[in-house]
């Protein structure tokens, strides 16, 4: 999948993951730390919940709850990319040794055509 990603930013992400709670979708989460064969977590179907955080002196970043779980992606550290199929999105998040993936569920047609647009 990963010759189909394109280059994205963080609110474009969030926008995504928005449309994905819009339409009441879950969201799936693999970890993969480089250099291993098997991600180092997993979850599935879970709710997640968005936010650009423009930081106070201390950086921009994408904060994402997923399930009970708080992820914090700095943007000046992280890079971007995303994959709209017909029917649910791939987003990728890189980090130094790390890549985080997470995969929406079904998305209708108009969720779709709004996250082209």
């Amino acid at each position: 999948m990963s010759d189909k990603m394109i280059e994205s930013n963080p609110k474009e992400l969030v926008r995504l993951f928005e449309i994905i709670n819009q339409f009441g979708s879950t969201c799936s989460l693999e970890f993969q730390i480089e250099g291993q064969a098997d991600p180092l977590m997993g979850m599935v179907d879970e709710k997640i919940i968005p936010e650009f955080y423009e930081g106070d002196g201390t950086g921009a970043a994408i904060v994402l709850e997923l399930g009970a779980t708080t992820f914090s992606f700095e943007i000046e550290k992280h890079k971007f990319s995303k994959y709209i199929s017909e029917m649910q999105f791939t987003i990728c998040i890189v980090g130094s040794g790390y890549a985080v993936w997470f995969n929406s569920g079904v998305i209708p047609p108009e969720g779709i055509s709004i996250a082209k647009q």
